[in-house]
């Protein structure tokens, strides 16, 4: 986080944990629907230009890498060869040049690995987080800003980048320059609060979608995040990095595991944490993780069907899961 990013939050009376992160603003109480924007200092992002670099992406990333552009993201993921997810991300597109917007503690390992892929083709990887910075909003106050409202729409305002993710209440994520970021919230109005990282990441679980970090990278398949039902594979783009499995999944297969939201009491459990099913050997799995203002910790993990059928699931600290609805239809 850029000093004086940090310095500026620091004037909102913002609390940071070890890592360096918002945890929340002291003062500050947030409740679910309120509107509020947060520092995302916890995503970087992965340019990729050159004149390869749509050919090159479309042959490594889940989705159909040709119909991003300067007006429409997209949420995708790259798998190894083996159809397991190493990241999932957004995907935006401006001047001929894309971006990843992902986890920071991820950039390194898929930068190094994205660039035994690019061998002769004319790409250039590189991260930018230190030049930009990241918040996201969200509520119903799109239109009054300017925001357009439409579901992986982008709309730029001279050097921001603005990107509508949608969900069961709007979120933008906005890129620009410390600078202008700072006079952005400084204008907002009083009713839209400064909230921590645990709050934008609790609505993204909350709209059911996973983000892979180093510590979940590798684990999954796209169908065991529920990929294929958030837009975030395309079957008929082609040829991928672990197409074949992936295919072979939504065709052939049966999923046995995959993404489940649930809440549970007491402490949260880390990402990345097996969870404990009688019968059952390391099959269950939490994704993500955040507090929610009702006092539950709310995750989504990878659990066996069987074991939600039976509701035997249960946290390292002997904890039950509470298995709730997604928004979305599951297959």
């Amino acid at each position: 986080m850029k000093t004086q990013w940090k310095n500026y939050l620091q004037t909102l009376n913002a609390q940071f944990d070890d890592q360096g992160f918002v945890t929340h603003f002291e003062g500050v109480n947030f409740e679910i629907g309120q509107p509020f924007w947060s520092d995302l200092s916890h995503l970087g992002i992965i340019e990729v230009s050159g004149e390869d670099a749509q050919t090159f992406l479309q042959g490594q990333f889940t989705n159909d890498v040709r119909q991003v552009s300067s007006e429409k993201s997209q949420f995708t993921a790259w798998c190894n060869a083996k159809g397991r997810v190493l990241a999932t991300f957004y995907l935006y597109k401006r001047e001929n040049v894309f971006y990843l917007i992902l986890p920071q503690d991820n950039i390194a390992a898929i930068l190094r690995r994205l660039a035994m892929y690019v061998l002769r083709s004319k790409v250039k990887l590189r991260e930018i987080t230190d030049e930009v910075q990241i918040v996201g909003l969200s509520g119903d106050f799109g239109k009054k800003l300017g925001f357009s409202e439409q579901k992986n729409s982008v709309i730029y305002q001279d050097d921001t980048t603005i990107l509508c993710l949608s969900g069961n209440t709007p979120k933008w994520i906005v890129i620009a320059s410390t600078e202008k970021l700072q006079n952005f919230t400084q204008h907002l109005d009083k009713s839209i609060i400064p909230a921590g990282k645990p709050v934008w990441e609790l609505l993204e679980i909350l709209d059911g979608v996973p983000q892979i970090t180093l510590s979940t990278a590798d684990a999954f398949t796209p169908h065991m995040l529920n990929l294929q039902l958030i837009e975030g594979v395309n079957f008929k783009k082609g040829c991928y990095s672990g197409q074949e499995i992936v295919s072979r999944t939504q065709y052939l297969g049966k999923v046995k595991r995959r993404i489940y939201l649930a809440k549970m009491a007491g402490k949260c459990p880390k990402m990345g944490e097996i969870l404990a099913v009688e019968g059952e050997e390391n099959t269950a799995q939490i994704v993500n993780v955040a507090p929610h203002p009702d006092g539950f910790c709310y995750v989504l993990a990878v659990v066996s069907n069987a074991a939600v059928e039976t509701n035997n699931v249960r946290s390292q600290d002997n904890i039950p899961l509470i298995f709730l609805d997604l928004p979305y239809v599951v297959e």
